[in-house]
């Protein structure tokens, strides 16, 4: 009983205080809960630590839990991680019954998965409808999407209710996952995505408010769908393909942009070709293309970090690059290429004011 002593609430009298402890000490079976007396914004940040599959099982603890989950502040929505939880105490096939193979066709399997979807959707729809609509510090979805499996409008209704609502935080992955993995003694893996038709953000001119980080993986996106991210100060794109816009459209929409990131991105052509000067501070290029071989000529006064990882290089130039601490620079293919050669000799030359450089071995030459 050493816990009831520990507790104390402001108000409350020293006899009030004594008859709880004593009712305890009477009744030691009775129980005392104390968790559903503590101040709202510590239960919430309670149930904000929680895994996904906790939560609805928290609600129904009591009237009071019933729907303190709609006012959480960080929301993780996995499918992956719901659909592994409701399958994997039971993913043998309930006519054979025996367990699949890593890659093999079981009907009764597909089922299972195709119904733990179902509740996942289900789950996402009457989360963000009763979502109180304050302010979200983080908002991750992911989702592995297969354009045939009919889920598209509602996917839509999801993201247009992300990027309408106050969110600072805001994380979309559509199939960041060749295989659906569970985690048990079988090590069961079934393919699930289709990783060749990605998922499309839907049309709109959206001009989220509050939004500092947006992270996007796996679709395709629109610059031009988006009016304005006055607030947004990171962008990470990830295995994207941008159908229109260049940097300097990016730039102009997101005036107080610091970080921008791009990994195996399908870009433009001479989407990183520019006169204005880019404002960021931190830029990110890893093995991205576009139709034509890659060109890099922007002018970046407030540039302090450069990251360039890829294969071919038709043309590099950085202007202004004065207060760049840390560079490094990779071409793989180098060797092959003598246009790669000439972008590189332009590139290193826009970085002479830089700290640090680091240059991958496929960019050095040594003659003897």
């Amino acid at each position: 009983m050493e816990i009831a002593s520990g507790i104390s609430c402001s108000g409350s009298n020293n006899k009030s205080t004594d008859n709880s402890k004593q009712r305890a000490i009477v009744n030691p079976s009775e129980g005392i809960d104390y968790i559903s007396n503590l101040p709202e914004a510590i239960l919430l940040c309670i149930l904000s630590l929680l895994p996904l599959k906790e939560w609805i099982k928290v609600s129904l603890l009591s009237k009071r839990w019933k729907y303190l989950w709609t006012q959480i502040s960080n929301l993780n929505l996995d499918e992956v991680e719901m659909i592994t939880n409701i399958t994997k105490k039971d993913i043998s096939c309930p006519l054979c019954g025996k367990f699949p193979s890593p890659g093999s066709s079981c009907p009764c399997l597909d089922n299972s998965i195709c119904a733990a979807q179902r509740k996942f959707a289900d789950f996402v729809d009457r989360m963000l409808l009763l979502h109180s609509g304050d302010t979200i510090n983080n908002l991750r979805l992911s989702f592995l999407y297969d354009h045939q499996d009919g889920y598209t409008k509602r996917i839509d209704t999801w993201v247009r209710y992300a990027l309408r609502s106050n969110i600072k935080e805001l994380e979309l992955n559509f199939s960041d996952r060749e295989y659906f993995k569970f985690l048990g003694k079988k090590r069961l893996a079934v393919r699930w995505a289709n990783p060749h038709q990605p998922y499309e953000l839907p049309h709109g001119f959206f001009k989220p408010k509050i939004l500092e980080t947006f992270v996007l993986t796996f679709c395709k996106f629109r610059a031009s769908s988006f009016n304005a991210l006055s607030s947004l100060l990171r962008l990470h794109l990830k295995q994207l393909e941008v159908l229109d816009g260049s940097i300097e459209q990016i730039t102009s929409r997101c005036p107080v942009l610091e970080d921008l990131i791009l990994e195996y991105c399908l870009i433009p052509d001479g989407s990183f070709v520019s006169e204005v000067d880019i404002m960021i501070k931190r830029l990110s290029m890893i093995h991205c293309a576009s139709k034509e071989m890659l060109r890099v000529d922007i002018s970046t006064p407030n540039l302090l970090m450069l990251t360039i990882v890829g294969k071919y290089l038709r043309s590099a130039s950085i202007r202004k690059a004065t207060k760049l601490i840390d560079a490094q620079i990779s071409i793989s293919a180098i060797s092959a290429h003598k246009a790669d050669g000439h972008a590189l000799n332009s590139l290193l030359n826009g970085l002479n004011h830089c700290q640090s450089l680091t240059l991958s071995t496929h960019c050095i030459r040594v003659s003897l």
